[in-house]
């Protein structure tokens, strides 16, 4: 499990993190058909964090925390409260980093 998270994670980092402007635009346009849809709501929150657009990330990431239960797919909201814990941690508020980070252990360790 451990050695796909990793590859995930890093499958997203190497998609937005070298042209997160190019993915923001067609991220969107495919949020907009899907917007229940956890992994287009955390693509779109990649490309903005990629973008040192924290602000606009977070209110993704906290859409994707918001989703009913049956919208969530574990892999994926394992990688929004990754996320959501990142970008806090950039925005300087630790605690609620800290927060996420270790809900996103305990949902872990349910596997």
């Amino acid at each position: 499990m451990e050695e796909t998270r990793e590859r995930y994670t890093y499958q997203y980092y190497l998609k937005y993190s070298t042209s997160p402007k190019k993915y923001l635009d067609e991220a969107l346009e495919v949020y907009t058909l899907e917007s229940e849809n956890l992994s287009f709501i955390n693509q779109v929150a990649y490309c903005y964090y990629y973008c040192n657009d924290f602000f606009n990330a977070l209110d993704f990431v906290l859409k994707g925390l918001n989703l009913s239960e049956h919208h969530k797919k574990f892999e994926e909201y394992y990688y929004t409260l990754s996320l959501a814990g990142d970008i806090y941690r950039k925005l300087g508020i630790s605690e609620s980093s800290i927060y996420y980070y270790m809900i996103r252990a305990s949902k872990a360790q349910e596997l």
